[in-house]
């Protein structure tokens, strides 16, 4: 499967984004939310490909934030 820079996949229960390493020079998974270690990129923003891993992102993130007030 070809990937864009800064898509996310869900790997083994974890979040990760699409990554091209210019000093590495291969392409990676880098986790959500950290930089590449060899570059020091950090995460763009993030392109999720299908409907069903849209809807596993927001239930993952719904759960990570559920302890989080919200005020307006």
């Amino acid at each position: 499967m070809e990937y864009k820079e800064g898509e996310l996949i869900k790997e083994d229960g974890h979040w990760m984004w699409y990554h091209v390493c210019p000093v590495e020079k291969t392409d990676m998974f880098v986790g959500k939310g950290e930089e590449c270690s060899w570059c020091g990129a950090e995460p763009p923003l993030h392109i999720i490909r299908n409907t069903k891993d849209v809807q596993q992102y927001l239930k993952d993130m719904k759960q990570e934030n559920a302890h989080a007030k919200i005020q307006v």
